[in-house]
């Protein structure tokens, strides 16, 4: 059970695979359009329910809860040999106009 207050992640159907716009391609017309939004959970919950957050701004929006306690997972790749030699070649041509 995932207490009141806890900060959590919900998802929101917005557009249903039927209410896609024909003009995206096929794989994207094949699945719900969702929104992710993070808050503050207004209710005791589990995972998978229908609930209630209030975001940071104030809102209180609805959907099912997805994730408790979210965090930042994304991450910019592996390291590119190409663009550190790139960057010095930038660096060497900025330096003669200086």
């Amino acid at each position: 059970m995932v207490k009141k207050g806890t900060w959590v992640m919900i998802t929101q159907t917005i557009l249903k695979p039927l209410e896609r716009s024909a003009h995206v391609p096929l794989d994207t017309m094949r699945v719900p359009f969702v929104a992710r939004i993070k808050g503050w959970l207004t209710d005791d919950a589990a995972i998978g329910d229908d609930v209630s957050v209030k975001t940071v701004t104030g809102r209180i929006e609805s959907g099912t809860l997805s994730v408790i306690e979210p965090y930042d997972q994304h991450s910019f790749g592996h390291h590119v040999d190409a663009l550190q030699d790139i960057k010095a070649i930038i660096d060497s041509e900025t330096e003669t106009i200086t």
